[in-house]
């Protein structure tokens, strides 16, 4: 982010400097008003950019006045129309310095005319870029500030006035050589029988030359900054490919652990204590809801009911309770709704007569009486028709009407295992219509997950019936969150690392990361605390420590010789090999980053 200083109109050169230098950024960007003093003067502009040049800082204007535009431009500093994009824009410090150079070291060029005896005729250019002066000492108060820009404005008044006087000699030069032109021309016409071709207008040849002489200089900056350019990318290359790889032969041992770890959502880092590193979750939720059937069923029929007339031929009463049952020819039963006595049968005297075995045999009259009855079951079938015989223990009965109230009525309604029913399949559509959803978010995840360590919560659940509601279907509805506990391997891999440096010497360590392996398998998980447990083998090979980044930083740029003599010293080391690409460089790379180091062991 550069930073942004906004000029007075009338703030004098000096300040402006000041203000420059106090900035710790290494891009300022100053905001000119228009009709500024600073940015109408073209040498207060060339000393804010060498100044910029001397404090190793990249310069850029915002401004929206064309006269300062055009200075700015023509001295090589940046200028932008908007604060906003100035304050974010990468300057290039170098470029401006490059542009100042063309414009200010502006020089006319030369030529000589060779004689007519020469192998051929050429122009001698001067160097249009002369190479730029060395950076003068920052003045430090302003009267210095003040005499370095009349010096500047002195250089500028003299190169002004130099350009008019060489183009004039120029022109003066490009004339006499047109006139020696002719008259060899002339000379040789004279010497040969060929008609004599019509040469074009005198003026003209001026003219044609002046376009040779810029196409010429318009191709020397070309040259100069492809030049540049390559130079450049040369140097680059020497700083930022070259690589070295270490190899060393050290002492180790093989450690080898067994242990239990836990996997746990809720832990940020690895801890020992606990035996326990971060896990993670992964988690999808889901709405669903689907229509079920009812399948309680209640009868709603009603019972038919009726009047009977109970006849006793017993010559003793019967003594018939509320509750009897009755039954009908056809096998219905009926019961008694309020208790009642059948009197007994009575015998007729002038009928009596004495049998041949000696039996009084008399004719008699049955008792009758009539008892309300109601079906024992409801439904239509049991409207019985007028007459119906019915039999009630050793008696008779009949109806002197039909019976009549009989309904046959099921209804539906809502049971308790129909919820809990419709709860478990809703469950089980919603985890199966989104499975290949939940299977791309864990793979995406690069978590290791286990089988055992998936399942499935109910957010919200709810019914538009309750139980025991009548009702023929019922709606049911759920949210689901499928998640899955996980872990990255890489915080698995960190942990074993750690925990057998906590088993080993205090002088020792792991002396590489690839030498650690670690193999696991599942035990169990408690998915409600988000948790997995693990059974872990971790093998490495350990021995006195080595500090890898401390190696690093203290090879750079180092020869060879030097950088073996350093490793051969260090505790452990059996053997040093030291390798750079290319092989030509005589020293290893600038950057540590570029350096790389290999352990291979030596096991006691």
């Amino acid at each position: 982010m550069n930073q942004v200083f906004y000029i007075e109109a009338d703030e004098e050169i000096t300040k402006v400097i000041k203000r420059m230098k106090s900035s710790d950024k290494e891009g300022v960007i100053f905001v000119i008003p228009r009709g500024s003093s600073l940015g109408q003067s073209v040498v207060n502009l060339k000393l804010l950019k060498r100044s910029a040049r001397d404090t190793k800082k990249a310069l850029g204007i915002v401004t929206s006045d064309s006269a300062t535009k055009n200075l700015a431009d023509q001295i090589g500093v940046t200028v932008f129309s908007k604060v906003s994009e100035a304050e974010k824009a990468p300057l290039d410090m170098e470029k401006a310095v490059d542009k100042a150079k063309d414009t200010a070291n502006l020089k006319v060029n030369t030529y000589q005319k060779y004689s007519l005896g020469g192998a051929s005729e050429s122009a001698k250019e001067d160097e249009i870029n002369a190479p730029e002066p060395k950076a003068e000492e920052e003045p430090e108060d302003e009267a210095a500030v003040l005499e370095a820009g009349q010096s500047e404005e002195a250089e500028l008044s003299s190169e002004e006035e130099e350009v008019p006087e060489a183009v004039e000699s120029r022109k003066s030069k490009v004339e006499s050589e047109e006139a020696e032109e002719e008259v060899e021309s002339q000379e040789q016409d004279e010497q040969t029988e060929e008609p004599i071709k019509p040469r074009k207008e005198p003026e003209a040849a001026p003219e044609f030359k002046k376009v040779k002489d810029m196409r010429r200089k318009s191709k020397k900056p070309l040259i100069i900054l492809l030049s540049a350019v390559v130079l450049v990318a040369l140097g680059a290359a020497y700083v930022f490919l070259p690589k070295a790889s270490i190899s060393l032969l050290v002492d180790s041992r093989d450690v080898s652990l067994d242990y239990k770890v836990i996997v746990d959502k809720n832990q940020d880092s690895a801890n020992l204590e606990k035996m326990s590193f971060s896990g993670q979750i992964v988690e999808l939720s889901k709405d669903g809801a689907k229509q079920y059937d009812a399948t309680g069923a209640k009868d709603m029929g009603t019972k038919a009911s009726g009047t009977i007339t109970i006849t006793n031929s017993l010559l003793t009463n019967q003594v018939l309770p509320a509750g009897t049952k009755v039954t009908s020819s056809d096998g219905k039963v009926f019961i008694i709704a309020k208790g009642v006595i059948a009197p007994a049968a009575t015998l007729i005297q002038a009928t009596c007569k004495v049998s041949l075995t000696g039996t009084v045999e008399c004719d008699s009259n049955p008792g009758t009486i009539d008892a309300g009855v109601t079906a024992d079951q409801n439904g239509e079938a049991y409207n019985l028709a007028v007459n119906t015989s019915f039999t009630v223990g050793k008696m008779t009965a009949t109806n002197k009407a039909a019976f009549v109230g009989g309904l046959t009525k099921t209804q539906k309604f809502v049971t308790e295992e129909d919820l809990a029913n419709a709860s478990k399949d809703l469950s089980a559509k919603i985890k199966t219509d989104n499975a290949a959803e939940f299977t791309k978010l864990v793979t995406d995840s690069n978590l290791k997950v286990f089988e055992k360590s998936q399942g499935e919560e109910v957010i919200t659940q709810s019914a538009d019936k309750k139980a025991n509601d009548e009702a023929d279907v019922f709606q049911y509805s759920m949210k689901l969150k499928m998640f899955a506990v996980g872990f990255e391997e890489s915080n698995l891999e960190e942990f074993a690392t750690k925990y057998i440096e906590s088993n080993i010497l205090a002088d020792e360590a792991v002396l590489d990361q690839k030498s650690v392996s670690t193999t696991y398998k599942f035990a169990d998980a408690s998915l409600a605390n988000g948790t997995i447990n693990l059974d872990i083998t971790s093998a490495a090979k350990v021995g006195r420590k080595i500090d890898v980044a401390k190696i690093r930083s203290s090879l750079v740029n180092k020869s060879k010789t030097e950088a073996k003599n350093y490793l051969m010293g260090l505790p452990g080391v059996n053997e040093a090999t030291v390798k750079a690409t290319p092989s030509s460089l005589p020293l290893l790379p600038y950057f540590k980053n570029n350096i790389s180091i290999n352990f291979d062991y030596k096991t006691k």
